[in-house]
């Protein structure tokens, strides 16, 4: 049984040092949208709350779809398991909030004060946030603490 969680928590790590090694790469491409620019509230809320809604909405879709008889997982760093919305979305939340903060690493390095940083950060918020919405909403949906999540 330990076998399972030690790859998953390997793909998990790969994934975020794939965020960090990416980063540069996106600067490139992405710096001229952002030159200059500073973000705006307006901004900030909207990315936040596209991205905080977006995930309850996409849910409540795989909510109506799957069979009443199926729990979802809550999220946890101890295991990812791909069939679990919950989980890969709180993994998708922590893959942009890494990405950010390696984009604002380089940023600095560079010596930059491009703030192209600041969308996969928000993302990355926003994506966490729509997850902890999503667990309040279909809190029936969820496996209690302990039970086991083999039948989902």
């Amino acid at each position: 049984m330990e076998r399972p969680v030690r790859s998953w928590r390997a793909v998990q790590l790969v994934g975020l040092a794939a965020m960090i090694g990416v980063a540069p790469l996106l600067y490139d491409m992405m710096q001229t949208e952002f030159a200059g620019e500073v973000p705006s509230w307006s901004f900030v809320a909207a990315i936040v709350g596209f991205a905080a809604l977006g995930i309850p909405f996409v849910l409540s879709l795989q909510f109506v779809r799957r069979s009443p008889g199926v729990k979802w997982s809550r999220p946890s760093w101890r295991v990812l398991d791909p069939r679990q919305p919950l989980q890969l979305f709180d993994y998708s939340g922590w893959l942009f909030i890494t990405l950010g903060l390696s984009v604002a690493a380089y940023t600095a390095w560079i010596g930059s004060n491009n703030f192209l940083f600041v969308l996969p950060l928000l993302v990355g918020v926003g994506v966490l946030v729509g997850v902890r919405l999503s667990t309040l909403m279909f809190r029936s949906k969820l496996l209690e603490q302990g039970e086991n999540d083999d039948a989902a």
